[in-house]
C-alpha cells in the first residue's frame, strides 16, 4: 500500500538492492495475493525468497528456517547506521 511517512519504500528497496543487499520476507498465513505482493514489491537482490508461516504457532520455526537459509546462502544484510 501507499506509505505516508518517511522514505518511499520502492526507492529505499531499489537503493538497497543496488548496493548489493538482499531483502527476504516472512508472511503470516498462506494468502497467495500477499505472497505475490512480497515477490513483486518487497523481496529483491541476489538470492531473495519469501516464506509463509501457516499460523502464529509456526512463525518461530519459519523465522529460524529463514535465518538459517540466509546464513547458508551467505546473505549479508546491508548495515543501515541511520536505523540502528
Amino acid at each position: 500500500g501507499a506509505d505516508n511517512v518517511g522514505e518511499d519504500p520502492s526507492r529505499a528497496r531499489s537503493a538497497l538492492i543496488e548496493r548489493g543487499a538482499t531483502i527476504n520476507g516472512v508472511v503470516l498465513g498462506g494468502d497467495p495475493k500477499i505472497i505475490n505482493y512480497y515477490r513483486s514489491e518487497v523481496i529483491g537482490g541476489r538470492t531473495p525468497f519469501v516464506m509463509a508461516a501457516a499460523n502464529a504457532e509456526s512463525i518461530a520455526r519459519v523465522f529460524a528456517s529463514k535465518f538459517f537459509s540466509e546464513i547458508a546462502l551467505h546473505v549479508v544484510p546491508e548495515a543501515r547506521p541511520d536505523r540502528l
